[in-house]
């Protein structure tokens, strides 16, 4: 070969590489812009990627059956997760100045006592069974982790009527779950008895109202019956925004089917929470009062977080409508006069009676009357004073 052809050939070699950078560079952009999103998704504030120690930090635990079937954006949320627990999950009441307690006395991020996919009962223990096998919970369905101080104290408030056989399915995994997550938590159970008509954002605000009353909690989630978590690295916490936590459903194939979709399952802290003013009291019936919720949850500046979809993947168990809970033909109206609503409409506005107040050993059991309200569509009053239940004092330190 002569040195022309040498050249020649070094010239084609160097346009060819020359050409592969500028087809990879477009690429490579497209990847980092998505990368961004997918971080932002689920935390908008974390701008930090995870350092090079803390990747070390968590491959070196014995983690094999945390990311089990899980692909490497999920592998990387973890590590994003951990970060962003450790820098903001610490409680407020912790002092690692005391000799006694370090930082490593805090529960893990992410457990070892994780298993990652949970099997779905098919025919759930019955009441008595459950509370057999639960001798290590507090009377009121509460618990606290012996090994290590938790990072987070939280309260799952789910809205209840006529669903026996999903309240025992769902509490056959919650319980466990959450206890492999190293959770300070309380279960509570918010039964209507009045009116007849299905008042399930109501009995939210009811349940936010009593948990607050009870004891200093981090986080609430609203949690419907019928949906079954799938998967135990899907942390019930709250962040430094409201959560969608059901976002990935089995009914839907799990996929998002309608982009602004938040039904089913919300993690609020109580600043976020109390912010919104809560859910609308006005919303009798099926339907509107999740994206009532949305609404004032933008209003308000605020952005909903999603975690992955291998993470927070639900099943939806099925069943037929209750009598008592039909379709709201008038949640278009009420959606389309919400704003106006926003101040007056929620927590400042609940007026309810507590029927019945029974501190089971899985959880406690409310059963409310829910008032009529006295702010209508529009959000004017209806008449000038009214009692309200919602600004009980919190006076307890401790989950009882």
């Amino acid at each position: 070969m002569t040195v022309c052809e040498l050249t020649r050939h070094e010239v084609f070699r160097y346009r060819r590489s020359k050409l592969f950078l500028v087809t990879l560079l477009p690429f490579l952009s497209v990847v980092f812009v998505v990368t961004k999103i997918i971080d932002q998704h689920w935390y908008s504030g974390n701008k930090k990627p995870a350092t090079w120690t803390q990747h070390e930090y968590l491959s070196s635990h014995n983690r094999s059956s945390i990311y089990k079937n899980f692909t490497k954006s999920t592998r990387a949320f973890l590590m994003e997760y951990e970060k962003y627990c450790d820098l903001h999950m610490v409680p407020k009441s912790f002092n690692v100045s005391s000799k006694n307690i370090t930082h490593n006395s805090l529960c893990h991020c992410v457990p070892d006592t994780l298993i990652g996919r949970i099997n779905i009962p098919h025919l759930p223990p019955l009441f008595s069974d459950l509370q057999l096998l639960h001798t290590e919970l507090i009377l009121g369905g509460s618990w606290t982790p012996q090994s290590c101080i938790p990072r987070h104290r939280v309260a799952v408030i789910i809205p209840y009527r006529n669903r026996q056989l999903d309240l025992r399915r769902l509490l056959a995994i919650l319980h466990p779950m959450l206890q492999r997550q190293l959770l300070q938590y309380k279960i509570f159970i918010v039964e209507q008895k009045y009116p007849t008509l299905f008042n399930r954002a109501s009995l939210m605000n009811v349940g936010f109202v009593e948990a607050r009353a009870s004891s200093n909690f981090d986080c609430f989630i609203f949690h419907d019956v019928d949906m079954l978590p799938e998967d135990d690295r899907n942390f019930y916490v709250c962040l430094s925004q409201p959560r969608h936590v059901a976002a990935y459903q089995s009914r839907w194939n799990y996929i998002i089917r309608f982009p602004n979709y938040s039904g089913g399952i919300i993690a609020m802290s109580q600043l976020d929470f109390e912010k919104t003013n809560g859910f609308s009291n006005l919303y009798y019936g099926w339907g509107g009062e999740d994206v009532d919720m949305r609404k004032r949850i933008v209003a308000n500046n605020m952005n909903i977080a999603r975690f992955p979809r291998d993470v927070s993947r639900y099943t939806t168990m099925s069943h037929t409508r209750d009598a008592s809970n039909p379709v709201n033909a008038k949640r278009y109206i009420l959606l389309r006069h919400g704003r106006q609503r926003f101040a007056v409409d929620g927590l400042n506005s609940l007026r309810y009676k507590l029927v019945a107040k029974v501190p089971g050993l899985l959880y406690p059991w409310l059963l409310v009357n829910l008032l009529p309200s006295q702010i209508n569509l529009k959000g004017s009053h209806i008449q000038s004073k009214a009692p309200n239940y919602a600004m009980k004092k919190n006076t307890n330190k401790h989950i009882k």
